[in-house]
């Protein structure tokens, strides 16, 4: 294992966390957990990944929704919209 992050060649975290499962040592506790470790810090990378997309998303969603269900009142609309009408 790299321990610098600046020389030698660094496991992904993936890599890393099938070869400390894979490739037990002396503890195996040690290891096994470090594999736990390394999942969880995964999932939870990919979950706030998957929330910051969402919020982006819904913020992109709700600039470009008129602010009124008449298509036709130009007052009512989102400034978006008023834009490409002129």
């Amino acid at each position: 294992m790299n321990y610098n992050l600046f020389s030698g060649r660094m496991q992904t975290l993936p890599v890393f966390t099938y070869s400390q499962y894979a490739y037990q040592g002396i503890p195996a506790e040690a290891y096994v957990e470090r594999a736990w470790a390394a999942a969880l810090t995964l999932i939870i990378i990919v979950m706030v990944l998957n929330l910051i997309a969402r919020l982006v998303a819904q913020d992109l969603r709700t600039q470009d929704r008129p602010l009124s269900l008449d298509p036709t009142s130009k007052e009512t609309q989102c400034p978006r919209a008023l834009k490409s009408t002129t």
